[in-house]
């Protein structure tokens, strides 16, 4: 910048110093206006000196342009340079993966080779199996009228398995019900009685109150059939519970009864 400086300065003292000339010239002219020949040269130095002051004027436009281009270079200069700072070290890491790549080809070329060779002994191979294809192709043909047939064969089977799942049901609800019958006929375990003298009968069913294990119960004497006495004296609803033997001197509850 110092440089273009003393460039301008420079030429500014010239253009100064060639205006002074001109002027010189031109007291020169005014004196001597009656000599033709001095007066036309006078005016042939005055219009090259103007040319000069000319380029050199354009010469400092030049010179502007040529530091704004220079700025600009530099500017555009550090733009790039800072790029390629932050660009070399991924171009260092792209030679790199590019070095790994060729290893890469080079080895898929390798197993290309390989597959074609394997591809060669395949395409002969599949020659030998051609012909093997066709046999088992009619051998599965025969295999799917077998499976065919036999499909049939499963569904009349199949059929058969759930007529008799249908009857083994049939057959077990059959069983559960006698299950069913056999338990309630079966007599539950004999309950130990105590019965009282108490002699008081209560309206509507001639019974006497026994005790069982502390809880008190109506006896049928005529029937030896067992009530339940809270339900009785509650709403008097007679409600079975059992049976009372007086031989044994137990009570066969009835079941599903609450004692």
């Amino acid at each position: 910048m110092k440089d273009i400086d003393k460039i301008l300065s420079g030429s500014d003292k010239i253009k100064s110093a060639i205006s002074d000339v001109n002027n010189k010239i031109l007291s020169i002219k005014r004196q001597v206006e009656d000599n033709k020949n001095v007066s036309d040269t006078c005016d042939n130095i005055i219009d090259a000196n103007k040319k000069i002051i000319r380029e050199l004027s354009n010469g400092n436009d030049l010179v502007k342009k040529l530091e704004d281009r220079k700025n600009e270079y530099r500017q555009g200069y550090t733009y790039y340079k800072d790029a390629y700072d932050e660009l070399f070290p991924k171009a260092d890491a792209l030679r790199d993966e590019n070095g790994k790549l060729k290893n890469e080809n080079e080895n898929l070329k390798n197993e290309n080779e390989k597959t074609n060779q394997l591809n060669k002994s395949q395409e002969e191979r599949l020659k030998k199996l051609g012909t093997a294809y066709n046999s088992l192709e009619f051998s599965l043909m025969s295999a799917q009228n077998d499976r065919s047939r036999l499909g049939n064969e499963a569904m009349k089977l199949g059929q058969e398995v759930y007529d008799l799942k249908n009857e083994l049901n049939r057959k077990n609800k059959e069983i559960q019900r006698i299950n069913d019958e056999l338990a309630a006929a079966r007599e539950p375990p004999p309950v130990k009685v105590s019965v009282t003298n108490d002699d008081e009968e209560e309206p509507g069913i001639k019974v006497k109150k026994i005790s069982i294990e502390g809880k008190k119960y109506l006896l049928n004497k005529q029937t030896n059939d067992v009530y339940d006495y809270d339900i009785y004296k509650a709403n008097e609803e007679e409600v079975l519970i059992g049976k009372y033997n007086p031989k044994t001197n137990k009570i066969t509850m009835k079941k599903s009864s609450k004692k």
